[in-house]
């Protein structure tokens, strides 16, 4: 999809989310096969061009959880660290989160600040 190169962002806004919406159904397509029972779509009542992909939250349950597994890697991986080395990590992350949201934000002077900072550890 190519932008018009001289349009203000409300203009550019609903063709890029289409865009961005058609992309992700294809990717869901290619992906995430329905019969796996993720997933169901159905013809949009409203506009029958459009389909509307809804997640099936008992499909979903009755998988394995991927987050577990990432979540104990996790808690084993930070059970080696000490409580010091610990809090360096968490400020330097929360430090390379403010340059990236401050040079980002340098880069469109007029948009909005971001509503959400870094959470704040003791």
């Amino acid at each position: 999809m190519a932008l018009p190169t001289a349009s203000s962002p409300p203009d550019v806004r609903e063709p890029l989310l289409d865009a961005v919406a058609a992309r992700i159904r294809s990717r869901l397509d290619d992906h995430v096969p329905l019969a796996q029972h993720l997933a169901h779509r159905q013809t949009d009542p409203h506009d029958k061009r459009e389909v509307d992909v809804t997640v099936d939250l008992a499909g979903l349950a009755a998988r394995d959880n991927v987050y577990l597994g990432i979540g104990a890697a996790f808690d084993r991986l930070h059970a080696t660290y000490t409580t010091d080395q610990l809090r360096f990590l968490i400020h330097h992350l929360e430090t390379a989160i403010e340059i990236t949201r401050a040079r980002t934000a340098a880069l469109h002077p007029s948009a909005d600040p971001p509503t959400r900072g870094p959470r704040r550890h003791p």
